[in-house]
């Protein structure tokens, strides 16, 4: 019982540096949303639009 808060501690410590590296954050990848972000968004097409 007495070695659980430790588990617990190095746990917290290991899922927040590995969440850290690997999120947008931690990589310097910054969304940018436009302000028309009430607009449907359609996807993009590889061709010509007719």
């Amino acid at each position: 019982m007495l070695v659980l808060p430790g588990w617990a501690i190095i746990g917290m410590v290991i899922y927040f540096l590995y969440g850290y590296r690997h999120s947008h954050v931690g990589k310097g990848i910054i969304e940018v949303h436009s302000l028309d972000d009430d607009a449907p968004h359609r996807p993009v097409e590889d061709g010509p639009v007719v």
